[in-house]
């Protein structure tokens, strides 16, 4: 399902003022999207640091390949210059599902993940990098900025992606969401390829560094979501992993942590304060708006008969927005598999931003952790 280069500039610099101020999404507990502004084992790998070699900052593009079924590439380049073969973005259209729709009808806020994964499976399939599909790649982070709602349409969702940075064992990939012009997420994730057979991260491969390269840009980065470390504190949520969670590593999917995450938050705001409950609770009295989601994979999640846990406290309050920190763990070892970040912003029924209440920031404050 390729399709014709749009008119609308590129946002992969981030440029699109849609980028920097607020949009909307929903999410079938309630929660709803609005815009704010991993690795291996036993170890955290971070993002790629200087030494990650930039690409060309994205300009004008055209087409170049014909298209295979579901996506097409397309040639970027900066005015007046065009790098040796051309600098091409990637293109997937990704077919929506009905059941990813929540009550009020648009994409829940776990789901974009899982449609990140579909888009980038596409372009490593779409060359030598299929590889590493078969040998073993690992996701070391995601950043994801909800920017509108994502709806159900019969012709999918749009899904542009370049190669941000590409360091000798791992490399980023920056994904921009649209539905027709309008841009409905960011996204940035981080990869490394994996030898599970021996338990580490491995080089990338000259063929596949060369497909990587062809496809290098440079992007304009999210801003860091920087949140302390729980270390065992917070509201502890049971987690029981569904064999189907699993993927073809057997190891949990790194698109399911966002829906254990969820869960989790939605049992302890609603504990904290019942006026936190979600849509279609008794005592819900406000829509939360999910800004900001941000996963970094620390150790492998496997299928087992006992729950793990999902640690969840707030750490940051704004006017009208609280920030999130969330710890998958093993209640028994106190093994950290998963950190995640998330902003909500309390909504009023016309979906604006609106003051916490006192009730609710009083209950938070009691939670803060530092």
């Amino acid at each position: 399902m390729g399709r014709e280069a749009p008119a609308h500039p590129p946002l992969l610099r981030g440029a699109h003022p849609a980028a920097r101020h607020q949009g909307l999404d929903r999410a079938p507990d309630g929660e709803r999207q609005l815009a704010p502004g991993a690795l291996g084992d036993r170890e955290e790998v971070r993002h790629p640091g200087p030494r990650a070699h930039r690409g060309q900052r994205l300009g004008h593009r055209q087409p170049e390949d014909p298209p295979q079924a579901g996506h097409r590439e397309q040639r970027r380049a900066r005015r007046g210059h065009v790098p040796p073969g051309g600098l091409r973005l990637f293109e997937f259209r990704c077919p929506l599902r009905w059941s990813d729709l929540d009550a009020q009808g648009h994409v829940n806020n776990a789901l974009v993940v899982d449609y990140l994964q579909e888009a980038r499976v596409a372009f490593f399939k779409s060359g030598p990098a299929s590889q590493l599909l078969d040998e073993g790649i690992v996701v070391v982070g995601h950043q994801v900025e909800y920017l509108a709602p994502i709806d159900y349409r019969p012709e999918g969702l749009d899904v542009e992606l370049v190669v941000a940075a590409l360091g000798g064992a791992r490399f980023e990939i920056t994904y921009v969401l649209r539905q027709g012009d309008r841009p409905v997420a960011r996204a940035r994730t981080v990869l490394c390829p994996f030898d599970f057979g021996a338990n580490r991260p491995v080089r990338i491969p000259d063929d596949v560094r060369e497909y990587l390269g062809a496809h290098l840009a440079e992007v304009e980065p999210l801003r860091e979501l920087a949140t302390p470390r729980l270390d065992g504190r917070g509201s502890a949520t049971d987690l029981f992993v569904r064999w189907s969670d699993h993927d073809s590593y057997a190891h949990v999917n790194n698109s399911k942590t966002y829906d254990y995450i969820q869960q989790a938050r939605v049992v302890a705001t609603a504990q904290w304060d019942p006026t936190m409950a979600r849509v279609g609770q008794a005592d819900s009295q406000h829509l939360w708006l999910v800004a900001r989601q941000d996963v970094d994979y620390v150790a492998q999640l496997t299928h087992r008969m006992e729950p793990f846990a999902v640690l969840t406290a707030p750490v940051r309050l704004g006017t009208s927005s609280v920030t999130l920190a969330s710890e998958i763990v093993d209640p028994g070892t106190g093994t950290v598999f998963n950190r995640g970040r998330t902003v909500l912003v309390c909504a009023d029924t016309r979906l604006r931003p609106t003051a916490l209440p006192e009730s609710t920031r009083v209950a938070l404050e009691r939670r803060l952790v530092a």
